[in-house]
C-alpha cells in the first residue's frame, strides 16, 4: 500500500490551514451560523508498523474487499477532520464523526464501483456545522451537492456502509495488514 498525500478539497497544498467559511441565517426565528469546512480527501494513511498507537485507543474500522483501514477517533475529533472522503478497496467511502454526539457514520454511493483497473474518485462531502448564535449549541451537518443534511439524516442520498467502532488493539489483531489514518496526531508516528 502506498501512502498518498492528503489534501483539502480544492486546495493543492496539504499543509494549508483552512479558515472556515460561515454565514448566519434565520431558521425558525433563531439565528444559526453555518460553518463550512472542506473535508480531508485522499488522506495520508500509514502502515500499522509505522505507528505507535495505544492498544486501547478507539478507532473506527472499515473493510472493503480485502482492504482494511482504521481511522483514529482522536484524529476524527478535530473539527477539520470530522469528514474524510477516502477510497478503500477501490470504493469511495466517506467517514463522518462528531465528537460532541459520538455519532459515527460511513457512507458510500448507491452504485457499486465495478472497474478493478481504475479506483473510484472520492465523494465530495464536506463539514457544514450549525451553531445557534444565542446558545452556541452545535449540531454537526454535512454538505453534499450544495445541500446540507444532519449527519444522521436518513435523507442524505448516500448508502450507509458497515463499520466497526473498536480499539486499535482489537482492530489490529483482526486485521493485521491494516493501514491507519492518524490525521494530525503526529505523536503516534514511529520514528524510522
Amino acid at each position: 500500500m502506498s501512502v498518498t498525500a492528503g489534501t483539502r478539497q480544492g486546495d493543492p497544498d496539504p499543509n494549508h490551514q483552512v479558515a472556515p467559511e460561515h454565514t448566519v441565517q434565520q431558521v425558525q426565528g433563531r439565528p444559526l451560523m453555518r460553518v463550512h469546512l472542506p473535508a480531508v480527501t485522499t488522506p495520508d494513511v500509514l502502515n500499522h508498523s509505522r505507528v505507535a498507537i495505544p492498544a486501547d485507543a478507539p478507532v473506527l474500522g472499515v473493510v472493503v474487499g480485502s482492504e482494511s483501514r482504521a481511522y483514529l477517533l482522536e484524529a476524527l475529533a478535530m473539527v477539520q477532520e470530522h469528514v474524510i472522503n477516502d477510497v478503500v478497496g477501490g470504493e469511495p467511502v466517506t467517514v463522518t464523526y462528531c465528537n460532541l454526539s459520538g455519532c459515527s457514520r460511513v457512507l458510500t454511493t448507491n452504485n457499486t464501483h465495478t472497474s478493478s483497473e481504475q479506483p473510484a474518485d472520492p465523494l465530495a462531502v464536506s463539514v457544514a456545522g450549525l451553531f445557534d448564535v444565542g446558545t452556541l449549541e452545535a449540531t454537526m451537518a454535512v454538505e453534499l451537492d450544495s445541500k446540507v443534511y444532519a449527519q444522521d439524516s436518513p435523507e442524505l442520498p448516500l448508502r450507509n456502509y458497515p463499520h466497526l467502532r473498536t480499539t486499535w488493539g482489537e482492530w489490529l489483531t483482526a486485521h493485521p495488514d491494516t493501514v491507519v489514518f492518524i490525521g494530525q496526531m503526529r505523536r503516534f508516528r514511529r520514528q524510522p
